[in-house]
């Protein structure tokens, strides 16, 4: 069935995990009749209740359980006006950290893609020495001094 992947997509982002299949069987009655929204929307709006007083308040304690709230249509609902505001803020701070994380994923990615087109040529220069019991601390300043572009390679070693 088509509707199971964005079911589970909604399900992992809704907070309270409980009355599964109560709630698959609303979401189909609600995608059957085409009164459900669009992913992107529901998303929008969970995340938009998830970050308001009423659902955090006692550790999620008046959250509704995710059948009910499909059926009941509430993201539909509006926030009242003080929460809006800080429903908002929550929001924007959410996406800042979860732009935040990227960058940092992204840059891990890239260091780990450059220490391995450097470990060719740091292996190629240290096959000239005696093995070493642990590796990891010349390799480490081998890559300082490669960014320093000081940095020996296997032709500067002589025979």
């Amino acid at each position: 069935m088509s509707f199971l992947p964005d079911f589970e997509s909604v399900w992992t982002l809704y907070p309270k995990k409980e009355a599964k299949g109560f709630a698959r069987m609303a979401w189909l009655k609600l995608s059957r009749s085409g009164q459900l929204p669009s992913l992107p929307e529901l998303h929008a709006a969970i995340r938009r209740f998830a970050a308001s007083e009423g659902w955090q308040r006692e550790q999620g304690r008046f959250v509704p359980q995710m059948g009910n709230w499909l059926r009941g249509q509430r993201w539909l609902d509006p926030l009242p006006r003080a929460e809006q505001a800080e429903a908002a803020q929550k929001q924007s701070a959410l996406h800042a950290r979860h732009v935040r994380e990227e960058q940092e994923q992204r840059l891990q990615a890239q260091k780990d893609a450059e220490r391995a087109r450097l470990r060719p040529l740091f292996d190629a220069f240290a096959a000239k020495f005696p093995p070493i019991a642990n590796d990891a601390m010349p390799f480490g300043i081998w890559q300082y001094l490669h960014s320093q572009n000081r940095a020996p390679s296997a032709d500067d070693v002589p025979p």
